[in-house]
């Protein structure tokens, strides 16, 4: 399944790209979001597994949008509202984000 090719948020841009199974697995993981690179890495195999692979790439988004948020988390709800106000704004500002989520849950 194709997945987003990048992802942009405020005035930073992270790309995503699918990594060979047999370095996932050797890395042990499914995903992987590299702060000192801005990429996000998702393992190929996921791709046969839409409900997993949605999951992998918004938790990688998430780390990249905690990466780039300049405010400090606090509490549970700060940390929710912040996470709401920028998935909006990631959905809002990324249409093959959204296009990839309807893909995944087959809309």
């Amino acid at each position: 399944m194709r997945i987003p090719k990048e992802i942009v948020y405020r005035n930073s841009t992270a790309k995503i790209t699918y990594i060979d199974h047999d370095l996932a697995k050797k890395r042990g993981i499914l995903g992987e979001y590299d702060p000192n690179k801005t990429t996000i890495e998702i393992d190929k195999d996921l791709e046969n597994n839409k409900e997993l692979l949605l999951e992998i790439v918004l938790h990688e988004i998430m780390h990249f949008v905690i990466d780039k948020s300049n405010q400090e988390i606090r509490s549970e709800e700060r940390t929710v509202d912040g996470l709401a106000r920028a998935m909006t704004k990631i959905f809002i500002n990324n249409k093959e984000v959204v296009q990839f989520i309807k893909r995944c849950i087959n809309v």
